[in-house]
């Protein structure tokens, strides 16, 4: 059976990382966002 606290620390980094991907998925998409824009131009 997996402890309480164990479980909240590795639910805490899964978070981290999720929110990480999200961060660095969202950057990607703004960049190709501004990048077709100013080709648009």
């Amino acid at each position: 059976m997996i402890e309480p606290g164990n479980f909240s620390c590795i639910n805490r980094s899964a978070t981290v990382c999720a929110m990480k991907k999200a961060a660095r998925t969202l950057s990607e998409k703004m960049k190709s966002k501004s990048s077709t824009l100013t080709s648009g131009r």
